[in-house]
Parts: structure tokens; C-alpha cells; sequence
């Protein structure tokens, strides 16, 4: 069991190498900005025992993020 779970990371790992020809490489002296926006929300939590917990209300939360490249 432990050989095909190494074999597995092994192939998971090495896996990434086959598509490095589909990067996105931009031109020389050429800039990009990002805009990712995420939006979460949370109705409840579960505690260290694993019973689920409900919130009185619901959390929701927004971020907005930015990467420049």
C-alpha cells in the first residue's frame, strides 16, 4: 500500500513537468494585473468533537485580491 501511495505522489509530483510547455510567458517589458475576487460564507463550524455548531447568523465574507506580474 505504501509503494503505490509513493508511486502516486511520485507521478503527482512529476506530473506538472508535462504541461510547463502551456505556461503563459509574457513578452519582454510587459505587465499584468490580476483581479481575483472571492466571496465566502459559513452557515456554521463543527468543534473539536465533530458535532456541527450553527452560527445565530451566517458569516459572509468578501475579499478582493490583486497579483502583479
Amino acid at each position: 500500500m505504501k509503494k503505490v501511495l509513493v508511486l502516486c505522489m511520485a507521478l503527482v509530483l512529476l506530473g506538472s513537468a508535462l504541461f510547463a510547455d502551456d505556461a503563459k510567458v509574457m513578452p519582454a517589458r510587459v505587465g499584468r494585473l490580476y483581479l481575483a475576487p472571492t466571496f465566502s460564507f459559513a452557515p456554521g463550524e463543527y468543534d473539536s468533537d465533530g458535532d456541527y455548531q450553527g452560527f445565530n447568523g451566517n458569516v459572509n465574507v468578501f475579499n478582493l485580491g490583486f497579483a502583479l506580474e
